[in-house]
C-alpha cells in the first residue's frame, strides 16, 4: 500500500505504510496501566524466577531459580508444535519460549484507526496509542484465543471497551494488572 499526501504543500508518497505501521506499533510501550499477565502465567513465573517478569523481554535469557524440576510445554516462535522441556534449578530459557506479550486490540485494527483519522494530529494519535492494551500471557493461553488478526473489523477507536474485549475474546483468562504484581 502507498500513501500520497501533503505536507506544508509539497506532495509526498510512502509505500509499504501499514509494513512500517506494524513494526512501529510492535515496539511502542504503552502506559505501565495498560499491561496485564495472565494469573496462571503469573503464578507460573514467580515458580520460576524472583525477579520481576516485567525486566524481561523476548529475548532476554533467563536462569530458572526454581528448587524442583519443572516440566513444561515449549513453544517455539509462533508453531503450534510444542516439546517438553524440563526445567531443571540453574538452567537458561528464553521468555517467548512460554510467554506472549499479546496486543489485546489486534495491530491490524490499530493500523486500520491510525490510517483513517481525520483530521491527523498529535491528540488523536496519542488517543489511539493510548488504546493499546498487551497481555503478557501463557503461550498455551494463546492457542485458545479465538483468531487474532482483524478480530475488531471497523472499529471506532473512540468506542473502544477493553472490558468488552477482555470479557469476549479473553473469556477464561484471568489477567492482573502490572500494578498488582508489584506489591
Amino acid at each position: 500500500m502507498s500513501y500520497k499526501g501533503l505536507l506544508d504543500g509539497e506532495e509526498y508518497t510512502f509505500t509499504g505504510s501499514k509494513y512500517l505501521l506494524n513494526q512501529i506499533i510492535r515496539q511502542y510501550i504503552p502506559s505501565e496501566e495498560n499491561f496485564y499477565i495472565s494469573k496462571d502465567g503469573y503464578e507460573l513465573w514467580k515458580k520460576m524466577s524472583n525477579e520481576s517478569i516485567w525486566g524481561y523481554s523476548y529475548t532476554n535469557r533467563i536462569i530458572y531459580e526454581g528448587k524442583e524440576d519443572i516440566t513444561l510445554e515449549k513453544y517455539t516462535g509462533n508453531s503450534n508444535a510444542t516439546k517438553s522441556l524440563v526445567l531443571h534449578h540453574g538452567d537458561n530459557f528464553y521468555l517467548n519460549d512460554f510467554y506472549t506479550d499479546e496486543h489485546m486490540i489486534d495491530v491490524a485494527s490499530i493500523i486500520e484507526v491510525l490510517i483513517r483519522l481525520n483530521p491527523i494530529t498529535p491528540q488523536n494519535i496519542k488517543s489511539v496509542l493510548d488504546k493499546i492494551h498487551i497481555a503478557r500471557i501463557l503461550k498455551t493461553e494463546d492457542k485458545k484465543l479465538k483468531p487474532n488478526h482483524n478480530r475488531l473489523k471497523d472499529i471506532d477507536y473512540k468506542s473502544i471497551d477493553i472490558q468488552h474485549i477482555y470479557n469476549t475474546t479473553y473469556k477464561g483468562i484471568d489477567l492482573l494488572k502490572m500494578s498488582e504484581t508489584k506489591q
